[in-house]
């Protein structure tokens, strides 16, 4: 099981918090990683770039710079607040955290990477922003970004420039050298709007970036003689190989070519995405390693819901199923300082990297769309919910990981519009006529947390108990209503 620790989140306020203490030792910062020290946790993925630099660095903006700066953008700063943690660290005590931890990995038998984040876009609407590196104002002035076509994503930096892509090759360069670690990992979800690709050749583009990862390649064939070991690379994608494409990342020739180590198939931010195509990529990536990437979050329509780890279990069960070879996790934030906080994300450590412990606990498998801003111009977004519902029988087909002798399964369905008293519900051909509703007290039912805490008040969920279910984890799902009727909600819950 990979986690990638993120550069902000969870550092910052870790650091600052022990930079506070009397007197520090390296001893001090080993907590941050020796938490995850005898769980499922494999390989930890430092993020030590977004924008400007947590390590040492002469290609880009470092995290000393923003200490010290002042003025921003022709308007006055201080970031001091943000960045005194590893500021006094590394000017008082001579310590660089990033190299502490990699140590301390290699100690306690735990894989460390270094994740950079290739186009990291925060706050494009701020005059000025404590993750932000000098270079943003060049490329803005220069016209080095993507421009208004994009939204949010509209000052990702175009890797059609030549400074752009010799930027990034110095800075992994450059870091590479620095620490010894066991991977690289290219973060191309944050963003994955590197180059415009809704006027370019977009042929061109992919030689581009063809051409880009064959340098990456050679940088760590470089590294490795330097180091004495083999050096992976690990590069994260959007859900689908033929969407990744068209945003100019084309992993089929990554994979020939063995320019990459690992692949992973990943949402962004919005939700887990709960059908990724894994077995495709196995399928078109041979020799190449797929681990399904989750995000702690559920679904951004109602507001930041968080994944529960009976959630995270149904996710990480079904991705290994379909046969990836791990999971990785992203924004799970754990901070060994905040004792009691991360009760969840230590569970998730503990019971999901193994499909045979995940098997005896409970589980929850909930149909998560796709992120629409995710999916490229001229593809439809995979996002099965919500479902309007008729008089003509309308399909769904839904896979979990199989479903060991003994289990209790539930079937979940939530209505915005309409019942089960006028909608026939059948699941693998079997019609559906023993529910009741969910409500806040499931102990009678259930012994896994309902869906109430994720969608909107006026979604009425009903809990089904059907008489037989597939072993192999195949569920069938048709719907046809004789009043209109519009489904919000979708899971299959097994203890």
């Amino acid at each position: 099981m990979y986690v990638n620790i993120d550069i902000n989140s969870v550092v910052t306020p870790f650091l600052t918090r022990i930079a506070k203490q009397e007197t520090v030792t390296k001893e001090a910062l080993y907590p941050f990683v020796d938490i995850y020290a005898n769980t499922h946790v494999t390989d930890l993925l430092f993020n030590i770039f977004d924008q400007y630099s947590a390590t040492d660095s002469k290609h880009w903006t470092t995290y000393r710079e923003k200490y010290l700066q002042k003025i921003e953008n022709n308007l006055p700063v201080d970031y001091t607040k943000e960045f005194e943690g590893i500021y006094i660290l590394n000017q008082k005590y001579r310590l660089d955290p990033f190299a502490v931890w990699i140590n301390r990995c290699q100690d306690i038998g735990i894989n460390p990477w270094i994740s950079i984040r290739m186009n990291d876009c925060h706050c494009p609407d701020e005059d000025t922003c404590w993750l932000r590196s000098d270079f943003f104002y060049e490329a803005q002035e220069k016209g080095w970004m993507l421009g208004d076509a994009y939204g949010y994503y509209r000052k990702c930096f175009n890797y059609k420039i030549p400074q752009v892509r010799e930027k990034m090759l110095a800075y992994i360069e450059e870091q590479l050298f620095r620490y010894d670690v066991y991977g690289i990992d290219l973060d191309f979800m944050r963003e994955i709007f590197c180059f415009d690709y809704l006027k370019e050749n977009m042929d061109e583009c992919v030689l581009i970036m063809n051409d880009f990862m064959r340098s990456v390649k050679e940088i760590s064939k470089r590294a490795e003689a330097h180091h004495k070991h083999e050096i992976k690379i690990a590069v994260r994608l959007t859900r689908d190989i033929e969407q990744s494409l068209a945003f100019g990342f084309d992993a089929r020739t990554w994979a020939k070519e063995q320019l990459v180590d690992v692949i992973i198939p990943s949402p962004r931010f919005r939700s887990s995405d709960s059908d990724m195509p894994i077995p495709t990529w196995k399928t078109e990536l041979p020799g190449i390693s797929v681990c399904a990437g989750i995000e702690m979050l559920v679904s951004f329509v109602n507001g930041l819901k968080f994944t529960t780890a009976e959630i995270v279990r149904g996710l990480c069960a079904k991705y290994l199923s379909d046969g990836a070879d791990g999971i990785y996790l992203f924004n799970y934030f754990v901070d060994p300082g905040e004792s009691g906080k991360f009760e969840k994300e230590m569970t998730v450590f503990n019971t999901c990297g193994s499909l045979e412990q995940m098997q005896k606990l409970p589980m929850r498998y909930v149909l998560i769309e796709q992120e629409s801003d995710m999916c490229p111009a001229g593809f439809t977004p995979w996002q099965p919910l919500p479902l309007t519902v008729d008089e003509k029988e309308t399909k769904l087909f839904l896979k979990t990981a199989e479903i060991p002798a003994g289990k209790c399964v539930y079937l979940i369905v939530g209505f915005s519009v309409g019942s089960p008293k006028t909608t026939k519900i059948r699941l693998n051909g079997d019609l559906c006529t023993d529910y009741k509703r969910i409500s806040l007290d499931l102990s009678d039912c259930m012994e896994t947390p309902q869906p109430t805490n994720y969608i909107s008040p006026d979604t009425l969920c009903y809990a089904f108990k059907p008489d037989t279910v597939h072993p192999d984890g195949r569920f069938e799902l048709s719907f046809s209503s004789s009043e209109p009727a519009k489904i919000e909600w979708i899971e299959i819950t097994m203890f």
